[in-house]
């Protein structure tokens, strides 16, 4: 029987809270995931901020309180007017109506965190951390300065050793010696997976593959000595086929049926 993947919840718990929320987070941490997974942007006034869309219409009642900004970018939005926004009324609307209650609202109200609100939440855990770090438009006032800022905010928050640190290559040199601790990740194409001595050579550790990757490539990662996670994940058939290629973790949507099944795995 192959060893339990580590399970690592896409934008947290996002099937049963609103993503890349703090609940989400906290959820999947209580469920029994091994890591947490998050999209990160830059405000108009240099605050590291989770979100995963381009916009926040489909996450936020942006409509509402700034009618005439939906369409434009979340980093063009100061901190103080992000943190106005409703980051889980929309979740709420997705659910069941029930008898005689109407909508259960549970997240109505949640706010978009900070990138260091969800480092604490991995911290306490003992949580991996993974991250989308997303480049500011042209013009944007830290287009420049994106990666330093956010490296700031991870190393402050003292976990190293649970870090994954997506990077090109060149980033990847610097983070080589600048936080050894963490571990230095290739994000891949599935459908043209990267040579697995062309990765080890430039010094990466782990592969961050979609679901595409052919079999013989994450053997060639794993006998290359390199971590594979592969996403995204949600059937317990085929995260099975996964682990027999040689896969060593999982980004999930659905942590209710990946965690028992991951239990099972080497008992």
């Amino acid at each position: 029987m192959a060893p339990a993947p580590t399970l690592i919840a896409h934008r947290g718990a996002c099937n049963l809270a609103p993503e890349n929320t703090l609940a989400a987070f906290e959820l999947a941490a209580t469920l029994g995931a091994g890591g947490l997974e998050t999209d990160i942007q830059i405000s108009l006034d240099g605050v590291p901020f989770l979100m995963h869309d381009t916009t926040l219409g489909r996450t936020t009642n942006v409509h509402q309180l700034y009618p005439e900004r939906t369409r434009q970018s979340a980093s063009r939005f100061t901190w103080r007017e992000l943190q106005r926004l409703d980051a889980g009324a929309w979740f709420d609307r997705r659910g069941p109506i029930e008898p005689g209650q109407g909508r259960q609202l549970r997240y109505a109200g949640e706010r978009i965190p900070q990138l260091a609100d969800v480092l604490e939440v991995a911290r306490r855990a003992g949580l991996v951390f993974i991250f989308d770090l997303r480049k500011p438009p042209a013009g944007h006032p830290y287009q420049r300065e994106y990666f330093d800022l956010v490296y700031k905010v991870i190393k402050a928050a003292r976990i190293d050793e649970q870090v994954w640190y997506l990077a090109n290559p060149r980033r990847a040199a610097w983070l080589r010696n600048a936080a050894p601790a963490m571990r230095r990740v290739a994000g891949a194409d599935g459908h043209h997976p990267p040579d697995a001595q062309g990765l080890v050579k430039r010094g990466y550790q782990a592969v961050n593959i979609d679901l595409a990757a052919p079999g013989e490539a994450i053997a060639a990662y794993r006998q290359a000595g390199l971590w594979v996670n592969v996403y995204v994940v949600d059937d317990p058939d085929i995260a099975q086929a996964l682990v027999a290629d040689g896969v060593t973790s999982l980004t999930t949507n659905n942590l209710p049926e990946m965690v028992p099944w991951a239990a099972r795995q080497g008992t």
